[in-house]
């Protein structure tokens, strides 16, 4: 290969392994050793990614008062390489298992499962 072309052979490269890799994030937090949670806010929407050490399911909840009552969660697995993806809350002082919630408003993004984590990106 000529030595004009190595400069651009890694150009091109590196900007696909850049569109692989995802979105810029504005801002990550490492929950522990197994959690990471990147987000970013454009215009009326935040965008998040959950990368879990799991092979198992994935959950994000969202709640007013720090609460699992009443919090909106998301739930996220893959499971022979289909990805579920669900919007559920929690009850009022309830038991168990968050309910799936009738209008589903979260909107998956990207998913996939990996040889030691499960990844979601949602909106």
């Amino acid at each position: 290969m000529s030595s004009t072309k190595v400069p651009a052979a890694i150009l091109v490269l590196l900007l696909v392994a850049t569109t692989v890799s995802g979105a810029h994030w504005d801002h990550a937090v490492d929950l522990d050793e197994n959690y990471r949670l990147l987000w970013s806010i454009n215009n009326q929407d935040i965008t998040f990614e959950v990368q879990a050490r799991t092979l198992g399911y994935v959950g994000l909840g969202f709640s007013t008062d720090g609460s699992i009552y009443g919090a909106d969660v998301v739930i996220g697995w893959v499971d022979n390489g289909q990805v579920h993806f669900q919007d559920r809350h929690f009850k009022m002082n309830s038991n168990g298992e968050p309910h799936v919630d009738p209008s589903q408003d979260y909107v998956l993004l990207l998913g996939y499962e990996n040889a030691t984590h499960t990844v979601l990106r949602f909106r």
